[in-house]
Protein backbone atom coordinates (compact mmCIF):
# COMPACT_ATOMS: atom_id res chain seq x y z
CA UNK A 1 0.00 0.00 0.00
CA UNK A 2 1.47 3.58 -0.98
CA UNK A 3 -0.21 6.66 0.65
CA UNK A 4 -0.99 9.73 -2.07
CA UNK A 5 -1.77 13.25 -1.57
CA UNK A 6 -4.72 14.48 -3.28
CA UNK A 7 -6.27 17.79 -4.25
CA UNK A 8 -9.65 19.12 -4.79
CA UNK A 9 -10.90 22.40 -5.98
CA UNK A 10 -14.21 22.79 -3.93
CA UNK A 11 -16.75 25.69 -4.33
CA UNK A 12 -19.45 25.64 -2.15
CA UNK A 13 -21.61 28.74 -2.10
CA UNK A 14 -20.00 30.36 -4.62
CA UNK A 15 -16.69 30.02 -2.73
CA UNK A 16 -13.78 28.28 -4.23
CA UNK A 17 -11.31 26.56 -2.20
CA UNK A 18 -8.82 23.49 -2.44
CA UNK A 19 -9.65 20.33 0.45
CA UNK A 20 -6.56 17.64 0.19
CA UNK A 21 -6.90 14.23 1.09
CA UNK A 22 -4.63 11.12 2.10
CA UNK A 23 -5.61 8.24 0.56
CA UNK A 24 -4.11 4.71 1.11
CA UNK A 25 -4.08 2.68 -2.18
CA UNK A 26 -1.64 -0.03 -3.79
CA UNK A 27 -1.55 2.24 -7.09
CA UNK A 28 -2.11 5.56 -8.85
CA UNK A 29 -4.82 3.94 -10.87
CA UNK A 30 -6.74 2.78 -7.84
CA UNK A 31 -6.00 5.91 -6.02
CA UNK A 32 -7.31 8.03 -8.64
CA UNK A 33 -10.59 6.32 -8.69
CA UNK A 34 -11.27 6.77 -5.24
CA UNK A 35 -10.68 9.88 -5.61
CA UNK A 36 -12.94 10.84 -8.14
CA UNK A 37 -15.48 8.43 -6.26
CA UNK A 38 -15.13 10.62 -3.05
CA UNK A 39 -15.70 13.75 -5.51
CA UNK A 40 -18.92 12.51 -6.91
CA UNK A 41 -20.36 11.57 -3.27
CA UNK A 42 -19.84 15.24 -2.19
Amino acid sequence: MNTWLVGFAVEISGVEMMVHHMISATGLAQAESGAILMGRTW
